[in-house]
């Protein structure tokens, strides 16, 4: 319960192609004069879509019931495929451009580590690098957490927490911009 927006990332041949399960109708579209992502048929959970790591994003309007949060969850199955032992650079699975960003590449080489970002007035404070290799072409459970009553950020690989930093009193920033789902920069292919 007490889900905002859930994703299968599943292609639907109706006017709702990336379908939001939750039933709030943060309905996914593809990233305007991109491709779409590809449909994969036996993904992690049922099907998926695979992001091609240079224009493939899904656009989910602005998630407003996110901005201001005390607490939040983002979590994914995952696999980022390519260049298995170099991500190339931050490739994110969710974001919200000025509140959180979850992914993994933003450590120094080789780039294969998951982080959760977020963002409280004007700063941005994150989980510190997982420790699993998550570019290894293997599906991988990633969630990113932060909770003010316990003024933590954690990054947890495949059911364990690899890190997580102190960072006392955060209120998630507000914006208006779109929550984006898989990669667009890079060369990394993200499936879910």
């Amino acid at each position: 319960s007490n889900y905002i927006a859930v994703w299968h990332v599943y292609y639907n041949s109706s006017t709702t192609k990336y379908p939001e399960s939750a039933r709030n109708a943060y309905n996914g579209t593809p990233k305007t004069g991109g491709t779409e992502p590809a449909q994969v048929s036996s993904a992690k959970v049922y099907e998926g879509a695979d992001f091609d790591g240079t224009d493939d994003t899904l656009g989910c309007t602005d998630i407003n019931v996110v901005d201001g949060l005390t607490a939040i969850t983002v979590e994914a199955w995952s696999k980022w495929e390519g260049t298995a032992s170099n991500m190339g650079g931050a490739k994110n699975v969710s974001r919200k451009a000025q509140t959180y960003a979850f992914g993994g590449g933003w450590d120094a080489a080789p780039q294969n580590l998951a982080r959760f970002w977020i963002r409280s007035g004007v700063t941005w404070y994150n989980s510190g690098d997982g420790t699993t290799d998550i570019a290894n072409g293997s599906y991988h459970y990633v969630a990113g957490t932060y909770d003010q009553t316990e003024d933590s950020i954690e990054i947890y690989v495949n059911g364990t927490r690899e890190n997580g930093t102190l960072s006392a009193d955060r209120t998630l920033a507000s914006d208006i911009y779109a929550v984006h789902i898989g990669s667009n920069n890079g060369t990394a292919e993200l499936v879910f």
